[in-house]
């Protein structure tokens, strides 16, 4: 009991160590100019915030890098006060929560469908950390509480304190429903997308979306998108991912056999890569890909930037919790081949984006094989460059609406096949 406290402390410090080194990172970035940064953070606290708001352009570096690395510090405090075991599950939220600090969610706009989720566990009569990482997940829809506090057409006077009690009540509101519909909608893709909440969130998206434009409330975010960004941020990002690798291999010099265990896995939901195979070995993995998402920014010329780098924050954090680089990479060239061969360029930022978060379909790959992981790929970038209106952005993981979505039509198909041979 004693030695696995000792563990459970240890990998909440570890965890930490990279969330604060993404913080320490943007006031280093701030070269002592802290009215910038208070500027930027306001500037990214006050903006709607709707898909795709890139904080690297909106707020500056510094100011971006301080939003995610608070985010993710704040995600693990929740976790720490509601008695969450740091298992691959927690550790993938807490880096989700971390990477789309970088674009579109922030110190406010979290915290209402949080505290909603809380309310649907209270009335229920459940401990909160039963549905925390459905609370951490389902902030997914952050941009709706933004929106609606900063939009500015709430009131006549525009945004005020009318506006913020609406964006507080409705983030409750999203935040109370969502615990039920996220577990219904598991059974639509049977485990085979990753992202559950994220499908979850993307109908909930369209309700929101539906219920604005019948109040003729029209949304008021834009496309903040910045390019370059390989000066300033790829030898940090090199670091940030080989500094797990190093660790894993400190922590656990025998994470051979762990990796083994993990790479034996599909990864279908509930993969926890922490549980079976190890907290060393899984944090091997995580910053192994990592490194491969930085490098396909790299070599393909895609930018990075906010998005881009909660994409490799996102595909590293589910390192714990599900991917792995046998069941990733048929998905990824996949998606990637559908932007080849398509009008979208594969460095164009959806086809980029589609590419880092294809890993929600990693499963399908693992449990189906390659060549099924290389079709749900293609279908991915097909999909996931439709569905982002039917939600307005009013819901970050659209790569997740989509993963639903193909992995619900593809399913059926692969288990006949099988089934024939």
């Amino acid at each position: 009991m004693v030695e696995e406290q000792r563990k459970e402390f240890r990998r909440y410090w570890i965890v930490a160590s990279f969330m604060f080194a993404v913080a320490i990172y943007g006031m280093y970035l701030c070269d002592g100019q802290v009215d910038e940064l208070l500027a930027g953070l306001t500037r990214i606290i006050t903006s709607p915030s709707t898909l795709i708001t890139d904080y690297v352009l909106l707020g500056g570096p510094s100011a971006a890098f301080v939003n995610a690395g608070m985010l993710g510090l704040s995600a693990l405090g929740v976790c720490a006060v509601a008695g969450v075991g740091l298992t691959g599950p927690a550790i993938a939220a807490v880096f989700t929560v971390c990477g789309f600090g970088f674009f579109g969610k922030n110190l406010f706009n979290v915290w209402p469908i949080i505290f909603g989720v809380a309310l649907h566990s209270r009335f229920k009569g459940l401990p909160f950390k039963d549905h925390l990482l459905i609370a951490l997940f389902g902030t997914s829809l952050a941009p709706l509480v933004s929106e609606l506090a900063f939009g500015g057409h709430l009131s006549p006077m525009g945004n005020g304190p009318f506006s913020l009690v609406m964006a507080v009540l409705g983030g409750l509101a999203v935040g109370f429903f969502l615990p039920p519909l996220a577990k219904h909608f598991l059974v639509v893709h049977q485990g085979y997308n990753l992202y559950n909440v994220g499908f979850s969130c993307g109908f909930l998206g369209l309700v929101a979306l539906g219920t604005l434009r019948a109040l003729g409330i029209p949304l008021e975010g834009g496309f903040y998108w910045f390019h370059g960004g390989h000066d300033l941020f790829f030898v940090p990002l090199l670091l940030f991912f080989s500094g797990m690798i190093i660790t894993g291999f400190i922590i656990c010099p025998d994470f051979r056999r762990g990796l083994a265990e993990l790479y034996s896995s599909s990864g279908r939901l509930v993969s926890d890569f922490v549980q079976y195979a190890g907290f060393g070995p899984s944090l091997v993995n995580m910053g192994t890909l990592g490194l491969v998402g930085l490098l396909y920014l790299k070599f393909t010329g895609g930018d990075i930037n906010g998005p881009t780098i909660g994409g490799l924050m996102t595909l590293s954090g589910f390192g714990g919790f599900g991917k792995h680089l046998r069941n990733v990479l048929p998905v990824a060239l996949g998606t990637w081949f559908a932007g080849a061969i398509s009008v979208w360029p594969v460095n164009n930022p959806g086809a980029t984006l589609a590419v880092l978060f294809s890993g929600c379909l990693a499963p399908v790959g693992g449990a189906f094989g390659p060549a099924a992981g290389f079709a749900a790929g293609f279908l991915h970038l097909i999909v996931v460059m439709t569905v982002g209106g039917i939600h307005g952005g009013l819901s970050l993981y659209n790569n997740g609406l989509s993963g639903g979505i193909v992995a619900a039509m593809l399913l059926p198909v692969l288990e006949s096949l099988r089934e024939e041979d």
